[in-house]
């Protein structure tokens, strides 16, 4: 011990300008004769710093009804606390929460928002400072809710089809697991190994259906678990397809029109017909604007053109088609002329009509016709070959025509050019003479 300099009262205030611990005595002397000079028990000040309050905070995002505690931490100051939980809205203007003035709180959460949170703490002993906390943020929210979504719901074998999840509200602390059900129905759900993340590659090695879900599971307190609504992902064959046209030989200006079917694919799909001079390999090419399932071949032109056409399915993983190869053969108008061996004969003679064809399409069909005055020309039962032998039963004129009728689009009727045949009665002879009876050198006319 030291003696303090001026320190000679019955009382003494001791310093207290800086933190720490002090022991003080005092020593007594009496002036008298023979007293003693006692020196006192000794008693301890100790100075604290004011003290500091830090509030930490167990959950400081929680769902609806989640739990949400602040406690203190005070250090420093007498140990002689009280406190006074206050709110905000704005974390400026705080106001006091009734009641709360235990060195923890728990704050409520049944409604979604953020709330701040501060504590004043008072020291009760002589000149330690009143302390306010730093203030903590408690963000209530609604439950999460999750969407997912396919970028490719129908895929070739060996696609790509990505599944991605969209999580609304919740804390934003979260775990993902995808599940899969081959029939898409409650409870057939299973959990798909190693997909716990916000997206998911699915499979596309077979074909098929599946269903998939995800299951969002938030950690934070008070938080719900949500399941996503369902998808499918299709995967389906690589696509084929085959052509036919309706009219594969036809006239000059005759329909010929080209029709495909297409079988598996995903569905989404776009088309160009191509044509060739000759159909070889590598002589095709694309048909300008001709990019529907049908195509109206131009027969404008006689020859012959190969057609075929190739599909292009957009969808991932699936192959591009071509079809097989068909022609459309475009032939001249039909023209039939007629002719005939005897162009007059007696009756009961024979007379043979002929006909000649050139251009047309397909296989002709006959009908002649006859006229007695070659205006009006009737059908003639049972005249339907490419040749006709008139019946010379009876004298008289008669004319003859024929009409060519073709079974392929666009060929016109042609009626050939008329022909008389004339039957005349068989002929008859008598003799007369001018002098039945002369003499020997007389002259007799027959």
């Amino acid at each position: 011990y030291t003696d303090i300099s001026g320190a000679t009262g019955s009382s003494y205030s001791p310093l207290t300008t800086s933190a720490g611990t002090t022991y003080y005595q005092v020593i007594v002397t009496d002036n008298n004769s023979g007293c003693d000079d006692p020196t006192s028990n000794a008693v301890q000040v100790v100075v604290q710093e004011d003290p500091t309050v830090l509030v930490d905070l167990d959950n400081a995002i929680v769902c609806i009804d989640g739990t949400a505690i602040l406690s203190t931490t005070v250090t420093n100051g007498s140990g002689s606390f009280s406190y006074q939980w206050q709110f905000s809205t704005d974390n400026v203007t705080f106001n006091n929460i009734g009641g709360e003035t235990g060195s923890s709180y728990s704050a409520p959460t049944t409604s979604a928002g953020i709330t701040y949170y501060q504590v004043i703490v008072t020291d009760n002993n002589s000149g330690c400072d009143n302390v306010t906390s730093g203030s903590v943020a408690v963000d209530v929210r609604e439950d999460a809710d999750v969407m997912i979504e396919v970028d490719n719901a129908i895929v070739c074998i060996d696609g790509m089809a990505q599944l991605s999840a969209t999580v609304t509200d919740g804390s934003g602390s979260f775990t993902y697991q995808w599940q899969s059900s081959a029939t898409g129905g409650v409870g057939t759900f299973s959990d798909i190994t190693g997909a716990t993340s916000s997206t998911y590659d699915t499979p596309t090695t077979s074909v098929g259906l599946t269903y998939y879900q995800v299951i969002v599971t938030d950690s934070n307190s008070g938080c719900g678990d949500p399941t996503s609504n369902v998808v499918t992902v299709d995967v389906v064959a690589d696509p084929g397809v085959t052509i036919e046209v309706d009219n594969a030989e036809v006239c000059q200006g005759g329909d010929a029109q080209l029709s495909a079917t297409v079988s598996d694919g995903s569905g989404s799909f776009t088309y160009q017909w191509q044509s060739s001079a000759t159909g070889g390999v590598g002589t095709f090419s694309n048909i300008p604007g001709a990019t529907s399932l049908t195509y109206d071949a131009l027969t404008g032109a006689v020859g012959i053109t190969y057609y075929q056409l190739v599909v292009t399915d957009t969808n991932s993983g699936c192959e591009d088609p071509t079809s097989n190869i068909v022609t459309v053969t475009v032939s001249t108008g039909p023209v039939v002329t007629i002719e005939l061996d005897n162009e007059e004969v007696c009756i009961d003679g024979s007379v043979t009509l002929t006909s000649s064809i050139t251009g047309g399409s397909g296989t002709p069909t006959y009908q002649w016709y006859s006229s007695i005055n070659d205006v009006t020309y009737n059908p003639i039962t049972g005249a339907n070959g490419s040749s006709y032998d008139p019946l010379t039963i009876s004298a008289g004129m008669t004319y003859y025509q024929l009409v060519v009728t073709f079974e392929n689009e666009g060929c016109a009727d042609p009626t050939s050019n008329s022909l008389l045949v004339t039957v005349q009665e068989d002929a008859t002879v008598s003799v007369s003479v001018d002098s039945q009876e002369v003499c020997i050198g007389g002259s007799a006319l027959l």
